[in-house]
Parts: C-alpha cells; sequence; structure tokens
C-alpha cells in the first residue's frame, strides 16, 4: 500500500509541474521515485525499483543545466551513483569529475552553507567512487538511501 501512495504522490507533482514548469517539481518526483525505488527493492521488486532510478536519472537530465547551488550538487551526486549501479562508466567519470571542479568553477567561498553541503556531497561521492564495483546492479542485493 505504501508503495502504491507514492505512484499518487509522483502523479500529483507531474501534474503541478505541467501546470507550472519549475524545476522543484521534477525534483519532488525524483525524491518521491528513489524513496519509492527503495522500498520495492526491499520488497524483491528489483525490475519495478531499477526503472525508478532509470526515470529518476532521465529527470534529473533534462533540468541538470538549470540548477544551481546544492541542488546541482545533489543531482550530480545522485546521478553519479546511479550511474555507478548501472555500470555507465563514462557517465560516472562525467558528474564525478563535474563535483571535482565545481568549488572553482562556480567560485564557491569556503565558508558558505553551499560549500559545506558539497563537501559532505562530494565525500559522498567520492567514497563511492572508490568502492565504485561494489555499487554496480550484479552486487547490490538492495540499496539504502541514506
Amino acid at each position: 500500500m505504501s508503495i502504491l501512495s507514492y505512484d499518487f504522490a509522483i502523479m500529483s507533482y507531474e501534474m503541478m509541474h505541467k501546470l507550472d514548469d519549475k524545476h522543484e517539481y521534477i525534483l519532488k518526483t525524483v525524491a518521491l521515485r528513489m524513496t519509492q525505488a527503495e522500498l520495492l527493492m526491499n520488497a524483491g521488486m528489483r525490475d519495478a525499483a531499477e526503472s525508478n532510478l532509470k526515470k529518476s536519472a532521465d529527470s534529473l537530465e533534462t533540468i541538470f543545466t538549470y540548477l544551481k547551488g546544492e541542488a546541482i550538487c545533489r543531482s550530480a551526486s545522485l546521478l553519479c551513483l546511479i550511474k555507478m549501479y548501472f555500470k555507465e562508466n563514462e557517465a560516472v567519470g562525467q558528474y564525478f569529475g563535474f563535483l571535482k571542479e565545481y568549488p572553482t568553477k562556480e567560485k564557491i567561498d569556503n565558508t558558505s552553507m553551499e560549500y559545506k553541503a558539497f563537501i559532505v556531497v562530494k565525500n559522498r561521492v567520492e567514497a563511492a567512487y572508490s568502492e565504485r564495483a561494489s555499487y554496480a546492479f550484479d552486487k547490490l542485493d538492495s540499496f539504502h538511501l541514506g
């Protein structure tokens, strides 16, 4: 039942996005899909979970260049992790490279909240990147969005 409630929430945000073209609605649908993917995976519904991961990645890639600040950092992080899962190594390198260059390219003040959020995201992705083979679909029985 909880899985189905996510379908309704996702549909609601998709409708809101059709009425008002705000990227926040897409980000919300991604968050909902990712949580639902975790529930689906834990329920043994791997194909449906992976479908949600792919839809989330597609949605983020559609708006990626329009995002700013913390939203683009978190999106790059999530895209990097999803691409690791599907063994899309070229895309992993692209998003990982983006994260490594972000503070210099965007001239982020290292005392700002944006920089602090960036560091948390970057450290998480660097840890995953160093163990990227362990994050692939054929190595995981479940996943957690912690």
